[in-house]
């Protein structure tokens, strides 16, 4: 590999935990894949406990438009209590 190449992958693993970093101070939905390869999705709090996590999608795709649908209903969600 050539010294260029080199010192632009090792920007980019820079950027990249600054990038997580950043994030990982913030509550965030983490994407990961599960141990039969399908696609899952957890929300993390800001002191990094997770909160909330889903079953599994097949496509990458089915969870990103899981993960926006949330983000857009649960705005004005209300708590129900159910005993």
């Amino acid at each position: 590999m050539r010294i260029e190449n080199q010192l632009e992958a090792q920007e980019r693993v820079k950027r990249i935990k600054a990038y997580r970093e950043q994030y990982r101070s913030m509550t965030h939905f983490e994407i990961f894949r599960d141990a039969t390869g399908e696609y899952r999705f957890r929300l993390k709090a800001t002191n990094g406990e997770i909160v909330a996590q889903s079953e599994s999608y097949k496509t990458f795709e089915s969870c990103i438009d899981t993960i926006k649908t949330m983000k857009n209903e649960t705005t004005d969600a209300v708590i129900q209590i159910i005993v």
